[in-house]
C-alpha cells in the first residue's frame, strides 16, 4: 500500500487546520469603524505621576532590602542547620580512617 495514501487523511487534517486561521486573518471584517470608536487617543489622556519620586523609590528600596536581608538570614540558618545535622559534608578535613 502506498504510504502517501495512508497518510493522506492526516495530511488533509493538518493542512485544513493551518489554513483556517489564515482565512480568518485575511477576512474583510476589520472591527468597528473609527466613527464608532471615538476620537484618537492623545498623550494628554495618560495618567500623570504624582508625589515625590525619590520618596516612593526609597520606600520601595527599604522594602526590597528587608526582603533581601530576611532571605539572606533564612539561607544562612538553613545552611547552618544542614551543616550541623550532617546532611551536607564538604570534606574540609581528611577523613579519620581511609577504610
Amino acid at each position: 500500500m502506498n504510504r502517501l495514501m495512508v497518510a493522506r487523511p492526516v495530511l488533509r487534517t493538518m493542512i485544513q487546520s493551518n489554513i483556517a486561521p489564515l482565512q480568518l486573518r485575511f477576512s474583510h471584517d476589520h472591527g468597528p469603524s473609527p466613527k464608532e470608536i471615538g476620537p484618537p487617543a492623545s498623550f494628554n489622556q495618560l495618567p500623570h505621576p504624582e508625589g515625590d519620586w525619590a520618596e516612593n523609590h526609597n520606600k520601595k528600596q527599604s522594602k526590597y532590602n528587608a526582603i533581601l536581608a530576611a532571605s539572606a538570614l533564612f539561607f544562612a540558618a538553613t545552611f547552618g542547620f544542614m551543616k550541623q545535622s550532617g546532611i551536607i559534608y564538604f570534606n574540609a578535613s581528611p577523613p579519620e580512617t581511609y577504610e
